[in-house]
């Protein structure tokens, strides 16, 4: 399943162990929890630990406990722990975009395939010998993504489009701000803004946010162009492409292109469109399988 805690690539469902709880109860859990499916035939694969890694979108250590399973079932259930999911061989699995920890976990399985061996049942304290994951190096700053702004001719109007069309929620309180602070940041004179933050949909309560402001005084804005230097588009992953452009035009959008089938070479195939909002901005409406 394709996760945006790991920058939008492909992971197995997983998660943290309860206070009591076995490991592969654990799995048996988080696996529902995630997909709703059953699994069965729990093999052991290996340990991996994470320690802050840029991989993932917050500081954390991680110490893995790697499993292979099996399931009766194709009916998933994704949580707001994924946007979309896949079914495919382990072997394809390694030409997607896997994030490096799953990716390692994949090969370790199948080294253990080719090598006539199933695993071991896991046992607290159990390791195994796992190759080195290479580590990125860490970033110049500990940074965290919190929200994109746009500056709207009429905020409310904008707001109540991507709440009705899109499911963001808003953030309170509103902004209502000026003074001399304003004026400062800005590098506005006499600058007087309002507007609120919406949270972004399938990021749960801590996810980023779309900040919609105006001000008392706005600049020209320039034509609608997908391909001009700079901001270029929100994305929204949608099940049906068509439908999702339909009920965005329905609701004051405006059409930029057709909606297209693509072949992503090693990531599968992405159908996308892309529509404006009511004021312009250019929206990117996708949705992938294998």
């Amino acid at each position: 399943m394709r996760s945006h805690k790991w920058a939008g690539k492909y992971v197995v469902p997983g998660g943290h162990v309860e206070l009591g709880e076995s490991l592969e109860a654990a799995l048996r859990r988080e696996v529902a929890e995630e997909t709703g499916l059953t699994i069965s035939d729990v093999t052991f694969v290996g340990v991996q630990e994470f320690i802050h890694d840029p991989a993932f979108w917050q500081p954390r250590h991680f110490i893995f406990f790697d499993y292979a399973c099996r399931t009766d079932t194709t009916n998933v259930r994704l949580n707001d722990e994924a946007q979309d999911y896949l079914w495919v061989t382990v072997e394809e699995a390694l030409r997607l975009p896997v994030e490096p920890y799953t990716e390692n976990a994949i090969r370790v399985y199948l080294a253990q395939q080719a090598g006539g061996r199933q695993g071991p049942t896991a046992q607290m304290g159990a390791t195994q010998d796992v190759p080195a994951v290479p580590q990125s190096p860490p970033p110049v700053l500990r940074a965290r993504y919190v929200h994109t702004n746009l500056i709207a001719r009429d905020w409310q109007a904008l707001a109540r489009f991507y709440e009705m069309v899109l499911g963001c929620v808003r953030v309170p309180p509103e902004r209502d701000l000026s003074g001399p602070a304003l004026e400062a940041g800005t590098g506005l004179p006499g600058a007087h803004l309002r507007g609120v933050h919406l949270r972004l949909p399938g990021y749960g309560d801590a996810g980023p946010t779309l900040e919609i402001f105006t001000y008392d005084d706005l600049a020209d804005k320039p034509a609608t162009a997908v391909n001009r230097p700079g901001f270029g588009h929100l994305a929204f992953s949608v099940n049906d492409v068509a439908a999702a452009r339909a009920a965005v035009l329905a609701a004051g959008g405006h059409s930029v292109g057709d909606v297209v089938t693509v072949e992503v070479r090693g990531g599968g195939h992405v159908t996308w469109c892309y529509v404006t909002d009511p004021e312009g901005n250019v929206l990117e409406l996708q949705s992938w399988y294998g």
